[in-house]
């Protein structure tokens, strides 16, 4: 398997455990693993992949969870 698939199987694992775990983390990183799996596929190295996962995570959690936790 090629990283991008990796990544995008990892986000699509994630998406459907959110359905099973209660909160939108799950469901938020999954999002985050679409980035590193487009990152991947431009072929961007390892550590930018991971840095653009980390960075959507981070970006998503701060501003979407308190929105959707009202």
């Amino acid at each position: 398997m090629e990283l991008w698939q990796i990544w995008l199987l990892a986000g699509v694992v994630m998406l459907v455990s959110e359905i099973f775990v209660p909160g939108i983390v799950m469901g938020l990183a999954g999002v985050a693993c679409f980035v590193g799996a487009i990152g991947a596929g431009l072929g961007v190295g390892l550590a930018w992949q991971l840095l653009a996962c980390l960075v959507v995570l981070v970006l998503e959690v701060a501003l979407l969870r308190p929105v959707v936790l009202r």
